[in-house]
C-alpha cells in the first residue's frame, strides 16, 4: 500500500503528520517576560492551523499510536520547554504548561466551551497568560 511504501507503517504516517506540528519555538522565541502573553497568542494562532492534538487524541485508541504520541509530545514539547525554563522542577513546570495548553486547545477547538468565546474570552486569556508567566518564572 502507499502508506507502507512511503511511511513504513500507520505509526510512520502518524509521526509524519504530527511531528512537524509539535514545535515549542513559537512559545519560547522572544523575551522571557512576555512568555505568558506570547503563549496565549500562539495558542490562538494555532486555532487557524491543522490540529495535532485532535489527531493525537483520535489516534490514542491504538496502543502503539498512543505510545508514539506520548513520546513525541515529550521529545518535541516537554523536554525542550523544560530546557528553556531551567531552574527548579523545570520538567514538572513544562509538563504543567503542556497540560494547560492541551486543556485550552480541547476546550476551545475540540469540545468548544461557549463561555471561553465572546464576553468571557478576554478575562480567561488574561488569567491564562498570568498562569503561564508564573510557571515560566517559577514563582
Amino acid at each position: 500500500t502507499l502508506v507502507r511504501r512511503y511511511f513504513t507503517s500507520k505509526e510512520g504516517l502518524l509521526r509524519a503528520a504530527v511531528e512537524d506540528m509539535l514545535r515549542v519555538d513559537p512559545f519560547v522565541d522572544g523575551p522571557r517576560d512576555e512568555f505568558g502573553v506570547r503563549a496565549v497568542a500562539t495558542l490562538l494562532h494555532g486555532e487557524l492551523q491543522p490540529n495535532a492534538l485532535a489527531m493525537m487524541i483520535l489516534a490514542t485508541a491504538d496502543p502503539a499510536a498512543r505510545d508514539l504520541c506520548r513520546d513525541l509530545m515529550h521529545e518535541r514539547i516537554v523536554e525542550p520547554l523544560a530546557e528553556w525554563l531551567g531552574g527548579g522542577d523545570a520538567i514538572g513546570r513544562a509538563a504543567r504548561l503542556n497540560l494547560l495548553w492541551m486543556g485550552f486547545m480541547t476546550a476551545r477547538q475540540i469540545l468548544p466551551l461557549q463561555p471561553l468565546h465572546g464576553e468571557g474570552e478576554a478575562a480567561t486569556l488574561g488569567w491564562l497568560a498570568a498562569i503561564f508567566q508564573r510557571l515560566a518564572d517559577d514563582s
